[in-house]
């Protein structure tokens, strides 16, 4: 690929129009770099321009971004500042929309969790960070309703750090405990979307086979991890099931 095309893509994945960002330029770039077209320095370049994008104005922009980044790490790229700015973005991003009509999908949440799932498979970052952050976006409160799976790209990241050797026993389960505590908090009222539908999808996947690339992935503590994660749903459905 040359450089002014590969230039253009990487603008185009900031246009508002649907079409343009996900049909051509998303899909040309991820192909690209999954197909090894790029030279060392224009992969630099992706890098680079991903970025620029988290901090841009449009949602679309900062949204897809992380993508970019994403497919750089599964094919053998890593910078260390890609994890802290795009963890960054992603606790203190408060445009959560799913799809909008005119922007079409813009996916965040399931954008960020992708690049964090990369980050832990990659084993650069401990699977015991990646679920920090995991969970602090979702006790972070907000008016938007994960949907369109998002919850279980959410619950996917969740596992896939969660197979990282490295885990002790302690680390696999500790950071339900923050989760509990925000369930235990809310005032009479619905739970939070998040609540059930992430753990929910994390706790059938933990009873199957977790996958990636069509590959069983092997979750390190996983039967201590299925049943913690069974006690913490239970606090939101105490009158339907408990823990056998």
């Amino acid at each position: 690929m040359d450089d002014a095309t590969l230039t253009q893509l990487l603008d185009d994945l900031t246009s508002p129009d649907p079409a343009l960002r996900d049909e051509k330029a998303w899909s040309t770039v991820a192909e690209a770099v999954m197909t090894h077209q790029l030279t060392e320095g224009q992969r630099s370049q992706a890098a680079e321009r991903a970025r620029k994008h988290l901090r841009m104005n449009e949602i679309q922009a900062r949204s897809f971004a992380p993508l970019v980044l994403d497919v750089l790490v599964e094919t053998g790229g890593w910078e260390d500042v890609w994890f802290e700015e795009v963890s960054d973005w992603y606790l203190g991003e408060e445009d959560l929309r799913g799809y909008d009509e005119k922007l079409g999908w813009l996916h965040a949440v399931a954008h960020g969790a992708d690049f964090l799932a990369a980050s832990a498979l990659s084993g650069q970052v401990l699977g015991a960070r990646v679920v920090d952050v995991l969970v602090l976006r979702c006790v972070t409160p907000t008016r938007f309703v994960w949907r369109d799976q998002e919850e279980v790209r959410v619950a996917r990241a969740v596992a896939q750090a969660l197979s990282d050797p490295r885990l002790t026993a302690t680390e696999a389960t500790t950071w339900l405990e923050e989760v509990r505590t925000a369930l235990t908090a809310i005032e009479p009222g619905p739970p939070p979307a998040w609540s059930s539908n992430t753990l929910h999808a994390l706790h059938v996947g933990l009873d199957h086979e977790i996958l990636h690339d069509d590959e069983p992935v092997e979750i390190v503590h996983r039967d201590r991890v299925k049943e913690a994660v069974a006690r913490t749903i239970e606090v939101t459905q105490p009158w339907f099931w408990k823990v056998r």
